[in-house]
């Protein structure tokens, strides 16, 4: 029985607020606010001094913040007009379009195989194709040394205009040239010829330039399908080669247009596409 008292008092004592707390809690409610419902309230933001506090609402609100510094008055930023591009507007006194201008679609340019190149050869010259002296055709004599398959040990054929290539191409672009001239000398009428087509056999850069120049328009169309006006820029190389020949040769036209004739065959426009 002793021991239930003891434990009593105890436990009072631990229950019972001390008299300290007590008046400190009867001070504060005296203190607070009528209406006041004795509960932390959040403290108002006030603004610089002389201003209303500002407003309630999101403290993260850009326009109340602006609104408030600025004392009543907007300082919002109104967006700056920028121009509009319009068709043909000009800047810095150039016309630009609104819509770029696309370049043509391109690729790259391909080396004609053997049997390609030999029947090109054989058109543009009228017929003349590249023969031994016992009639052979030297492409086809040569193919397996240029790269043609075989299709036991090569399966794909070389298109790279190598070193090799070009040497063999440069024999065929003299011999056939050599035997199409000859061919020529023997024609009279012009237009059965095909290299020296619009301009006579001994006409010559001081004395018919203007045939020379057609005859030259004329070659480039048949060569190298490319139509390039008279008195074009990219006639001038084929001009001088003319008269250059010409006057190394001692006067003879033929020898020239033979010059001219291999000149053209060895041009990369005439065996690529």
């Amino acid at each position: 029985m002793r021991t239930i008292c003891i434990a009593c008092l105890l436990l009072s004592a631990c229950v019972a607020p001390a008299p300290q707390y007590q008046e400190a809690a009867v001070q504060a409610a005296s203190s607070a606010e009528p209406g006041s419902t004795g509960q932390f309230e959040e403290p108002t933001q006030s603004g610089p001094s002389g201003q209303a506090p500002l407003p309630n609402g999101p403290r993260d609100d850009p326009a109340a913040r602006v609104e408030t510094l600025g004392g009543g008055q907007d300082l919002t930023l109104e967006p700056l007009d920028e121009p509009k591009a319009e068709q043909g507007t000009s800047v810095a006194g150039t016309e630009v379009d609104l819509v770029p201008t696309l370049p043509a679609p391109t690729r790259v340019r391909k080396r004609m195989n053997l049997d390609q190149l030999n029947r090109a050869m054989v058109r543009a010259t009228g017929g003349v194709a590249w023969t031994a002296s016992n009639g052979s055709n030297e492409f086809e004599k040569l193919s397996l040394t240029l790269g043609k398959p075989n299709y036991t040990d090569v399966t794909n054929e070389d298109l790279l205009p190598g070193a090799l290539f070009q040497k063999f191409l440069a024999d065929a672009a003299h011999s056939v040239c050599f035997k199409l001239v000859n061919k020529e000398l023997t024609m009279s009428n012009p237009s059965q010829r095909v290299l020296i087509h619009k301009v006579g056999l001994k006409a010559t850069i001081e004395t018919h330039p203007a045939e020379v120049d057609a005859n030259l328009v004329w070659l480039l169309k048949r060569f190298h399908s490319r139509v390039v006006p008279v008195g074009a820029q990219e006639l001038e190389p084929y001009r001088f080669l003319f008269q250059a020949a010409t006057k190394v040769s001692g006067g003879q036209p033929d020898q020239a247009w033979r010059a001219v004739c291999a000149t053209l065959i060895q041009h990369p426009h005439f065996y690529t596409y």
